[in-house]
């Protein structure tokens, strides 16, 4: 599937876009920011920079240009809109592609407030085939301004729970690098400088907290239009101490803020669903104290972990409570992380995204084969919405599963009697690490095996299993044939003994087992053969 974000640099839009490209979709990224060649080289991906102001009439003119051409060249399957506002309307200028949105919060409880800007988004709406949102209280205000809602569908930002595992092995080395101790209570916030975030709610409880922690540090990370503004409240204060501006970052800098820190806090005026900053700092078991808006309540653990909007005082009385409950603290973050590892994991919600994609999509164009074998090796999330989407066509799918290491002829033999099984036929690869047929093997690691199976005719896509057996990778696919070679028919069969688990578990999915009866051959022996230089 060819997938077109239109999107800002926000590290939030980055991971979506991340994800897609790594599960195996052809990603393009449009954007107004300007990338350097680092990220550019991470990403992986063609990036268009749009670029200049987008609210200048002439920069957004020529921009919407560029996006017609670029789309009338590449002709995606989907058009990905990331904040409905000036990227909408982008995509809106563009008369080729199927539109999908993801609202992020700002772009509809603030744009409905003006009349011109109400309408663009009204039209986004109207114009996209699905619209997410991560927050429902955002799926009523959308639900407000006309959008069907059967096209609304939750998907949370997430956070990948692995990523942000704690380490406070490192926290003593980080303070040193950051001139902090265990001296310093160190107050940590991560959002960008919008007038939306109230950051300046935060920086005026500083001179209020001084007073009982004299060494108190505020963490000031981000940037935006009001980073100035907010420099010049530090100064006129009179705290440009006990607050460092850390700028822009990267994730790598982002888990040592919080790493350092003792308490996350966000001042936030509306967010949509849980703010992925602050799931962040709750995946990293740092205790949070968030302003009472919007569903921030329906994710915080104790009453003292909200304050009052714009309330720098009662932001200071929850942060001092906080800060009594020491003993608490520990137990506190690990029930923050397992809220969010319950509720907002990042590889989760993609995956429930690209199914989301697979859903919208014509049927016909859901299922139709990439011309190169290489985009046709997918990740399993991907591979089992494509078998969901092909089963609800009332068509059929075979799986083949095994190591093909090397591929020889019994293996094409294999595939091709299995493929008469069924409409589809898949393929799910060993691992490299599961692997334990003797040493030096596998011969080809399993992206190349993976490659080598996509270009066979019979098949018609590949996937690399995450498992030592097949046994999960059925459950979660659940083909409507699993095909074998007869070599495992014999019930006492010694080729395979989890063969008997893997008929267990198709039967339950439903399906049933495809005995192949083709001449066989063995990869091993082969190899063997050719070691001592003895031919066929």
């Amino acid at each position: 599937m060819k997938l077109l974000f239109l999107a800002s640099s926000s590290i939030h839009s980055i991971k979506w876009i991340k994800y897609f490209k790594k599960a195996g979709f052809e990603v393009a990224w449009a954007t107004f920011d300007t990338i350097d060649s680092k990220l550019r080289q991470e990403m992986g991906l063609e990036v268009i920079e749009l670029g200049g102001s987008k609210s200048k009439l002439w920069n957004f003119a020529r921009a919407a240009v560029k996006i017609r051409a670029v789309v009338r060249e590449t002709k995606p399957d989907l058009i990905h809109v990331h904040y409905i506002g000036f990227y909408g309307l982008l995509a809106l200028l563009q008369d080729k592609a199927p539109i999908v949105s993801t609202a992020w919060g700002s772009d509809i409880l603030t744009n409905r407030n003006n009349i011109a800007k109400k309408r663009l988004v009204q039209r986004v709406l109207e114009k996209s085939l699905m619209v997410t949102t991560d927050a429902d209280h955002m799926i009523e205000a959308m639900v407000d301004l006309g959008a069907d809602r059967k096209k609304i569908k939750r998907i949370n930002f997430g956070i990948d729970t692995v990523d942000f595992t704690p380490d406070l092995g490192q926290r003593r080395e980080l303070q040193k690098s950051y001139e902090l101790n265990d001296a310093f209570p160190v107050i940590l916030s991560t959002r960008n400088h919008y007038d939306v975030y109230d950051i300046a709610t935060i920086v005026k409880s500083i001179p209020l907290l001084e007073k009982k922690h004299p060494s108190v540090k505020l963490l000031v990370a981000g940037r935006g239009p009001e980073t100035e503004n907010l420099k010049a409240l530090v100064q006129e204060l009179n705290i440009a101490e006990r607050v460092s501006f850390l700028g822009g970052y990267n994730m790598k800098q982002l888990k040592e803020f919080l790493t350092v820190s003792d308490v996350y806090v966000s001042a936030s005026l509306s967010d949509a669903g849980i703010a992925a900053s602050t799931a962040e700092a709750m995946a990293m078991k740092l205790p949070v104290v968030v302003s009472d808006v919007c569903e921030n309540r329906e994710w915080i653990c104790e009453p003292y972990q909200l304050f009052r909007a714009s309330d720098s005082e009662d932001l200071v009385t929850k942060i001092e409570t906080l800060f009594s409950e020491k003993e608490k603290l520990a137990n506190l973050g690990e029930r923050e992380r397992r809220i969010i590892q319950d509720k907002n994991d990042y590889n989760n919600e993609m995956a429930k995204m690209a199914k989301f994609y697979f859903e919208v999509l014509p049927k016909s164009s859901t299922t139709t084969l990439p011309i190169s074998s290489r985009d046709r090796v997918v990740t399993l999330d991907r591979l089992a919405a494509i078998v969901e989407q092909v089963k609800s066509e009332g068509r059929t799918v075979v799986q083949c599963h095994g190591c093909f290491d090397v591929l020889h002829a019994g293996h094409l033999r294999h595939f091709e009697s299995a493929r008469k099984a069924a409409d589809v036929l898949i393929a799910t690869i060993t691992p490299d690490e599961f692997i334990n047929k003797g040493p030096n093997r596998p011969v080809f690691p399993a992206k190349q095996r993976a490659e080598l199976i996509a270009g066979l005719g019979a098949v018609s896509w590949v996937a690399i299993n995450k498992w030592p057996s097949a046994v999960p990778t059925i459950e979660m696919l659940k083909p409507n044939y699993f095909a074998k070679g007869d070599e495992y028919e014999a019930p006492d069969q010694q080729v395979n003994p989890n063969f008997q688990l893997e008929k267990q578990a198709v039967e339950k999915a439903g399906g049933c087992v495809y005995f192949t009866r083709e001449w066989t051959t063995s990869s091993s022996k082969a190899i063997e053969r050719m070691r001592i230089g003895v031919t066929p």
